[in-house]
């Protein structure tokens, strides 16, 4: 008995093999699109699958797009974080000639990765561009305020010019000088 096939094209499908009727060619997957255990057309995939403990917690994956959680807790990883840095905030007082003196008091330290600007990273708020020489990648953990201090462990210290926070880091840019903004 002979196969007949229908004049419109059609495929027929069983695990690892394809018929085509009508001469149409399949379109097949790309490989980078396959998981690493299966082949498509031949050749084996190539999309590795990640581990729930390498996605962002919470984050849903997968088939459906909800196959999985992720259960990484982000922030900066902590290779990244490769200096000790010290938070100092300052509090005003006034002398008898009602001029304002800071006196900066240490809040404490954290771990970050300091590195100098390229460019030209300004803020540029109501009319003003102050230029950040400076940013620090840090933990969110990170308690820091415009106009704080930070000061290196080898005594270099800027100003915090302002915060961009992120899901899991903030960026923290730095100015030579305190007030500006």
């Amino acid at each position: 008995m002979a196969l007949t096939f229908p004049a419109s094209p059609i495929a027929i499908a069983t695990r690892g093999l394809i018929a085509v009727a009508g001469g149409e060619t399949p379109d097949y997957p790309d490989v980078g699109n396959v998981t690493t255990d299966d082949t498509v057309n031949g050749s084996a995939g190539t999309f590795a699958v990640p581990a729930v403990g390498d996605v962002e917690s919470g984050v849903q994956f997968g088939e459906d797009g909800t196959e999985y959680t992720g259960t990484l807790e982000t922030g900066v990883i902590s290779s990244d974080c490769d200096e000790t840095l010290t938070i100092y905030r300052a509090t005003q007082s006034y002398g008898s000639g009602g001029m304002a003196t800071p006196s900066w008091a240490s809040q404490g330290t954290f771990s970050g990765h300091w590195q100098p600007a390229s460019g030209k990273t300004e803020r540029a708020e109501e009319g003003r561009k102050i230029k950040s020489e400076a940013f620090i990648i840090a933990s969110r953990t990170a308690s820091v305020n415009e106009d704080d201090k930070i000061t290196r462990a080898g005594g270099e210290t800027m100003y915090v010019n302002y915060v961009k926070k992120y899901a899991g880091h903030q960026t923290i840019f730095l100015k030579k000088t305190a007030g500006q903004n």
